[in-house]
């Protein structure tokens, strides 16, 4: 059963990034496709951001760049997908690595099945 589209764009039940209004993720949402919430929990408080998924050319640049630095890697990311942080998760690093964090996790790696080869008998 597929949601409506108002229950896809719903904002109420998650935390926005501050000064951001539920409209607003709607037309985020218009321009970008799915936005995703990800949420870091310190100290108490919810800080939210608001992502685009990472594209295979987003992730393949991150690799160029980043090289063997994972950090490197996860910044190109957080960075080409961020649609919108609370102010405070670029300042501080313990919530930005939750961040990066959050966003590798947004592109699913899918099983693949490799059956036997067909062959033809001589």
């Amino acid at each position: 059963m597929k949601k409506s589209e108002e229950q896809k764009a719903d904002t109420h039940a998650t935390p926005l990034p501050e000064g951001f209004t539920a409209e607003r993720v709607k037309e985020l949402a218009r321009q970008h496709g799915a936005v995703y919430p990800v949420h870091v929990r310190k100290d108490g408080r919810i800080f939210t951001g608001l992502f685009k998924k990472p594209t295979l050319s987003i992730m393949s640049a991150a690799a160029a760049m980043g090289g063997d630095d994972a950090i490197k890697q996860g910044r190109v990311m957080y960075t080409n997908c961020k649609l919108a942080v609370d102010p405070q998760v670029d300042q501080d690093e313990e919530l930005l690595f939750g961040m990066i964090t959050g966003v590798g996790r947004l592109f699913k790696v899918l099983a693949a099945e490799v059956g036997e080869p067909f062959v033809v008998e001589p």
